[in-house]
């Protein structure tokens, strides 16, 4: 039996000089507690990813967004540990020995001004993205658990590698 798979949406908001919003997640994230990464949201079979995407902008971000597209997806192995908070309904925690995350990047353009304190996010920052990260820092931060899938999955679209090998 193939191990339950859900999907999640990170948002790659850029502002006008083409820098990427980082959100630093808090220390109590069961996933990459206090790393930084995109706004994120796991969700449902009956939802569309661009919904989310602009969902995601609006309530964990605190921004307006337009031009929102699909950049990139890729599939991850998650460990029982980060399963529990994100089963869907009726499955039994015992029997599941992983779960698979399907991550979705869709990278918008910034239409709002950003608040000085996200809603959901205890900090944040601006980075141009091809000059605070080398694929030597991307790697080892994605190999030590620094970085998670979403930025990850992000990078490997605009450099057109892969982090995993």
């Amino acid at each position: 039996m193939l191990p339950p798979i859900r999907q999640a949406v990170a948002v790659a908001i850029l502002n006008p000089r083409g820098e990427v919003l980082f959100v630093r997640r808090s220390e109590e994230e069961m996933e990459f507690p206090n790393c930084w990464s995109l706004p994120a949201k796991t969700f449902g079979p009956d939802q569309s990813i661009l919904e989310v995407a602009l969902w995601t902008a609006r309530h964990k971000a605190g921004v307006e967004v337009s031009r929102l597209h699909w950049v990139n997806s890729d599939v991850d192995h998650r460990d029982l540990h980060r399963l529990r908070q994100i089963l869907h309904p009726g499955v039994d925690p015992k029997a599941v020995e992983e779960y698979r995350l399907l991550m979705h990047v869709v990278e918008a353009r910034l239409e709002s001004e950003l608040p000085p304190r996200l809603p959901r996010f205890p900090e944040y920052q601006w980075r141009d993205v091809d000059q605070f990260y080398t694929y030597e820092l991307a790697h080892t931060l994605y190999r030590s658990g620094q970085m998670g899938d979403c930025v990850r999955v992000y990078l490997e679209w605009r450099w057109d590698i892969s982090l995993k090998e």
